[in-house]
């Protein structure tokens, strides 16, 4: 739906289909303009990246480099597939280099969040750090630098610990957490991102910044 709705009609070409099928990467049109299109899978908790999705989101970085397309990612994701599989396959140093070949796309990078940029999720596909020129964020949207699970862990600790239900205590710390520290607002004054739209203009929002970051 997003495709249809934001790219010009007919315009995406998928490639690399079946192969770390948590992300969709393609070249597609908007407005005329030539972009890389990189499109996480609508899961509800967001997508986990894992070593496959990682390679080729490098590897199609390295590709709009060498030509100079743009990348315009529409993100979901809360962070890495972090499993002793995973890790025993690389993933660290897959990730690693994928950051690296995002990094060095001199391309316009345009990101829009759909649901949840957090953790590594949000530092790779959308980070103004890593050279995200323009970051746009739905106002459901969730992004921090940090995932539920490691802030839940970690800033919330000494409250689990003392909780005699941690289950329902979780539950109820992850709902702060969510308000208080990963809405878009909160994102937006803590420099996280660039502004907050509705669904439906996405498609002008990503043009207008087309054409100012390619003119």
């Amino acid at each position: 739906k997003i495709l249809s709705c934001v790219l010009d009609p007919g315009s995406f070409f998928e490639l690399n289909a079946g192969f770390g099928e948590e992300v969709r990467i393609g070249l597609g049109r908007a407005g005329g303009f030539t972009v890389g299109v990189l499109l996480c899978a609508d899961e509800a908790n967001g997508v986990k990246i894992g070593n496959a999705a990682a390679r080729k989101i490098s590897r199609f970085a390295r590709l709009l480099e060498c030509y100079g397309i743009p990348l315009v990612s529409f993100v979901n994701a809360s962070g890495t597939a972090v499993c002793p599989g995973a890790e025993r396959h690389g993933l660290m140093r897959e990730v690693g280099s994928m950051m690296s070949a995002i990094t060095d796309l001199c391309a316009p990078k345009i990101s829009v969040v759909c649901k949840k940029a957090q953790g590594a999720g949000y530092m790779a596909l959308a980070a103004k750090g890593l050279g995200f020129d323009y970051v746009l964020a739905w106002p459901e949207a969730e992004i921090s630098l940090l995932s539920d699970e490691v802030a839940l862990n970690t800033v919330y600790a000494a409250e689990l610990a003392a909780s005699k239900d941690p289950e329902v205590a979780r539950a109820e710390l992850a709902e702060k957490y969510a308000r208080l520290e990963s809405d878009p607002m909160n994102a937006a004054k803590d420099g996280l991102i660039d502004n907050i739209i509705e669904p439906s203009t996405t498609r002008q929002y990503l043009i207008s910044a087309l054409m100012m970051l390619t003119a």
